[in-house]
């Protein structure tokens, strides 16, 4: 039987498995990116954050807006890379840097998730859930530029946590101020905090996330951002997207999925799979009416929030949803797009927390046991994906040595290009300082 709403397992059992899922998971993320990838760096961690560290003096940039908005945490890891390793190291120490925020963020989701009357199994899975969802090695993880999509996930747990110790307080209060600093989505996410509004046991999180989001608002409103991709795509293609870039991975473990029912058996079927893919969301809905306190909050905000933030970052980017098809292709591809994994997290946190607050009833435990062997095949099929954003490279490691090469020439520049994915688009101009130490 789960523990009762607003009960919690003892406090060394939590604290021992918060540690299992925040060592387990850096490794089940890094295991999950190709060794290609892992020593590619991504667009803006190259050209922006480790060149920016690489150029300025600790801490300079931390609260530097970069297309409208903060990102604190990836600034502030990125000046970590660059003041502890060579050069060349760089995109394996931003690989490893990424995958130990996963497991800190796991970590976290383990430690904020108690009184929900969930039991530590279902717990545990909250937490590994972090780097569990099929989306995630696309464009996430061992990535600081996309961390963002983890951070938010820390949003909903922050919110319902009920601290009890003046030390807790300012814990959750700095986590909550520190995520807000770093992405402005939680806004989307940011009404759950009206739950239990009253309650001062709230306020450390209402409290950090404002702060937060107020300095996110001066930045917006203070500096420009990137235009839209194209125009503002229609309603029954976000739907479509949703369905067929979320809720059907979730099930099948591949990103593919929707592009390939599409291509071979046509929009009627691709309809009919994603109205069943929605059916345990809309389940975990249904599960509200029995939960009791913050069980309950999670299950109405997850799946309602999930949607929310999906429409929202589609309609402010614009990002084209339907590609034609190219060389090789039998059809129309869905775009696989980076908001994606934050909306994985939140529909499948609200189906734990269905299940893990279930009694045996009704064939209950049936049903739940089939579910979790679902999700569990398709986090196993996706464990590995087929390809990510930098799994074409360009490799840093050979580009920085070749970098040093240049640098040592006879009337070379202060600084030098080195390319990053996705070449040639983007490069990361460093200076030779840091390129020929070492």
């Amino acid at each position: 039987m789960p523990p009762a709403e607003g009960r919690d397992a003892p406090p060394r059992r939590v604290a021992a498995l918060a540690l299992a899922v925040g060592l387990l998971a850096p490794l089940v993320a890094w295991l999950r990116l190709p060794p290609v990838a892992r020593g590619t760096l991504w667009a803006e961690d190259g050209a922006v954050f480790l060149a920016g560290a690489a150029a300025e003096p600790v801490g300079t940039a931390w609260l530097r807006p970069y297309d409208g908005y903060l990102h604190l945490v990836p600034r502030v890891l990125a000046d970590l890379v660059t003041g502890l390793l060579p050069a060349p190291a760089w995109a394996l120490g931003t690989t490893a840097a990424a995958c130990a925020l996963a497991g800190v963020v796991a970590a976290l989701v383990v430690l904020l998730s108690g009184g929900l009357g969930v039991g530590l199994p279902a717990r545990g899975v909250l937490g590994l859930l972090t780097v569990g969802v099929p989306g995630l090695p696309v464009e996430v993880l061992g990535n600081l530029a996309n961390a963002h999509a983890l951070l938010l996930w820390l949003v909903p747990w922050l919110l319902v946590h009920r601290v009890r110790s003046r030390s807790g307080a300012v814990g959750v209060g700095l986590v909550a101020l520190v995520v807000a600093l770093s992405e402005v989505q939680a806004v989307v996410l940011a009404p759950l905090g009206l739950w239990r509004l009253r309650d001062r046991a709230g306020l450390p999180a209402r409290l950090g996330l404002a702060l937060g989001l107020a300095a996110q608002a001066v930045a917006v409103l203070g500096t420009d951002r990137s235009p839209a991709l194209g125009d503002a795509p229609a309603g029954h293609l976000v739907a479509l997207a949703l369905g067929a870039g979320v809720l059907l991975p979730l099930w099948t473990g591949q990103v593919g999925a929707g592009s390939w029912l599409l291509a071979h058996a046509g929009p009627v079927a691709l309809g009919a799979a994603v109205l069943l893919a929605a059916v345990p969301s809309l389940l975990a809905l249904v599960a509200a009416r029995r939960a009791d306190g913050g069980r309950r909050a999670l299950l109405v905000a997850l799946p309602v929030g999930a949607v929310a933030l999906w429409a929202v970052a589609v309609l402010v980017n614009r990002p084209p949803l339907l590609l034609p098809a190219g060389p090789g292709q039998e059809g129309p591809v869905l775009t696989v797009l980076r908001y994606a994994p934050a909306v994985e997290l939140l529909l499948a946190a609200a189906l734990v927390l269905a299940a893990g607050g279930l009694r045996a009833r009704r064939g209950g435990q049936a049903l739940v046991a089939g579910g979790a062997a679902l999700l569990l095949l398709a986090a196993l099929a996706g464990a590995r994906p087929e390809a990510t954003t930098r799994s074409t490279g360009p490799l840093w490691e050979p580009g920085a040595r070749g970098a040093a090469t240049s640098c040592a020439r006879p009337g070379a520049s202060a600084t030098v290009p080195v390319p990053v994915a996705p070449a040639p688009t983007w490069v990361a101009v460093v200076p030779c300082s840091e390129v020929t130490e070492g």
